[in-house]
């Protein structure tokens, strides 16, 4: 995954990240996640917040994030999730 603006014309990284998003898929919640890249840290950051709150993803997609940013592959590997 590159990390590019919603318009995807402005790239944050040239260099490929890749994230992998484990889900409880009874309770929605975020279990772990994987995450290896140049930005690794703020996206697992993120990801360590919505573990330790314990926070469905359907919520935590839904909060408002600055784009582009590295935290951005998160929520687009958690969209992708039905």
């Amino acid at each position: 995954m590159r990390l590019v603006s919603d318009d995807e014309r402005s790239v944050i990284d040239q260099e490929l990240t890749f994230l992998k998003a484990i889900v409880d898929s009874h309770s929605r919640k975020l279990l772990g996640c994987l995450v290896v890249g140049d930005h690794a840290a703020v996206i697992s950051n993120i990801a360590s917040i919505a573990i330790r709150l314990e926070m469905p993803i359907d919520q935590l997609r839904d909060i408002p994030l600055a784009q582009p940013s590295a935290a951005d592959a998160l929520m687009a590997t958690l969209r992708k999730i039905d």
